[in-house]
């Protein structure tokens, strides 16, 4: 809190000038230390960040960055002037900073999705024409790494990525041989708000007489078996003809997509181990696996739990009105779209981090989606670190000017009615999670959770073995192929 109070003082500066922004094996569920490096210090800083960007003249160089429209991405870097809006605001308040200081001006193109901006770097890459010096897309981009099309951004000296205004879990993570080719920050909304959270509905809790659980997450006690006890018997098939989506109480609900994913991989679980000369293999103790997915399946198979499967927009709506009408006690939510479901909620519902699912964990973990924007270039650009000084100082003003509202971006509102859960949003996306089989899309490991959660944990030992080998073999491939690029 002390971070968010310090920069959101330096936020309303800014708002008044523009009025005249060596590891462990994967078989430990407590975060191989490679893999899952510690949670970056957030306290603030002595000096404010942006102020540390040198004044530079580009010239008025068109800097142009070309960024999906999928799940709104788009909107990290869109804003055209002030509107009230407070994602807008602070995009809009940050762009213009970084333009005055290095004299450059921010044009963004949108793609229609990931696989559109995959084609422009492939033919930016190809042609040898820079149409854009920086892309935003989602994992699908990684096996533009290890094929020499993106730049390794460890060499360009611009970065700091000790910086608190870059993801160290993301970037040390996906550092292969040394090498970076894509990295996430602050800089992007989209990167923070994409990772998992729990809601809860305050009244149904009071009505209950249950805690609300903002203590015990302070306290380093708020985990699955303190929410297992709570919604193991909570609901009520209210008309009697089985749980339906539009009638009953429901303890939790979730999409398989995401709640799939969740309470798995916030043990810190990864399916890979870094080994000592910094390349990754599959290692992994399958009898903590299966551990681990039968909890998860046992609590979101508990008779008034509902994790989704449907997908859709319709059905995102069904699914998530559920819990903005006050009849589901809690919520396995993506932080993103806490604003678009429950931004009119009667109710008042807090926001906590997913419980870890062992006691004796060193943090929370929070499970964050494969389809968060991550920054990379192509290796072909023209002047690294014009590019580097760029992107550097976007990431600081997005710490200085758009993070200290990140709580009223993820509920859309300026009317805070709850002084916890901006602590508890700042505890969740600062423990951002990523296993490396996942964001790979590795075979069978790469969506292990929620396969297994959709067929109630039927075949896990089966699917573990095959997932073993196949991953392994698919594995091999791509760590030769990063292999033969560092030795190229």
């Amino acid at each position: 809190m002390k971070k968010l109070v310090c920069l959101c003082l330096a936020l309303l500066t800014v708002f008044a000038l523009a009025a005249c922004g060596e590891p462990a094996s994967g078989n430990d569920t407590t975060a191989p230390a490679s893999a899952l490096p510690e949670v970056t210090d957030t306290q603030a800083p002595e000096t404010i960040p942006f102020d540390t960007v040198e004044k530079k003249d580009y010239g008025g160089y068109e800097f142009r960055i070309l960024y999906p429209a999928t799940d709104h991405c788009e909107k990290d870097f869109e804003a055209e002037n002030i509107n009230g809006e407070v994602q807008n605001d602070s995009v809009y308040t940050r762009n213009n900073a970084v333009e005055t200081r290095l004299n450059i001006k921010i044009l963004l193109s949108v793609a229609e999705n990931a696989d559109a901006v995959i084609s422009e770097v492939n033919k930016q890459y190809t042609s040898g024409d820079t149409n854009y010096d920086m892309f935003g897309g989602h994992r699908s981009l990684l096996a533009l790494s290890y094929q020499g099309k993106l730049y390794d951004l460890k060499k360009i000296d611009a970065f700091d990525f000790d910086g608190p205004w870059w993801d160290a879990n993301y970037n040390d993570t996906m550092t292969i041989n040394g090498s970076l080719y894509s990295a996430v920050g602050d800089l992007s909304v989209a990167s923070m708000l994409f990772v998992s959270s729990m809601t809860f509905n305050k009244k149904l809790m009071d009505d209950s007489n249950i805690a609300y659980p903002y203590d015990k997450v302070r306290n380093m006690q708020w985990t699955y078996d303190e929410l297992y006890e709570i919604v193991k018997d909570y609901g009520s098939d209210v008309n009697g003809g089985g749980m339906k989506l539009e009638d009953d109480l429901y303890s939790i609900v979730g999409w398989s997509y995401e709640s799939g994913f969740s309470l798995f991989y916030s043990s810190g679980f990864t399916f890979m181990n870094r080994t000592p000369d910094g390349r990754y293999e599959v290692d992994f103790d399958a009898e903590i696996a299966t551990d681990l997915i039968t909890r998860a399946n046992d609590l979101w198979h508990t008779p008034f739990a509902l994790c989704y499967n449907a997908s859709g927009d319709t059905e995102h709506a069904k699914l998530y009105n559920v819990f903005a009408s006050g009849r589901a006690l809690f919520s396995d939510i993506c932080l993103s779209k806490i604003g678009r479901f429950y931004s009119d909620m009667s109710d008042d519902y807090g926001i906590v981090p997913v419980p870890m699912m062992n006691a004796d964990q060193d943090r929370y973990y929070s499970y964050c989606g494969y389809t968060i924007p991550v920054t990379l270039t192509t290796s072909n650009i023209p002047d690294p670190e014009m590019t580097g000084t760029v992107i550097e100082a976007l990431a600081k003003a997005s710490y200085t000017m758009v993070t200290p509202n990140i709580f009223e971006i993820v509920t859309k509102t300026r009317n805070v009615r709850d002084a916890d859960s901006p602590e508890m949003v700042e505890i969740i996306f600062r423990n951002r999670f990523y296993d490396v089989a996942h964001f790979y899309s590795l075979q069978t490991l790469g969506s292990f959770g929620r396969d297994l959660i959709n067929v109630n944990n039927a075949g896990t030992a089966t699917r573990l073995k095959a997932g073993r080998s196949a991953a392994t073999k698919e594995w091999e491939k791509i760590q030769q192929a990063y292999d033969a690029q560092s030795a190229g």
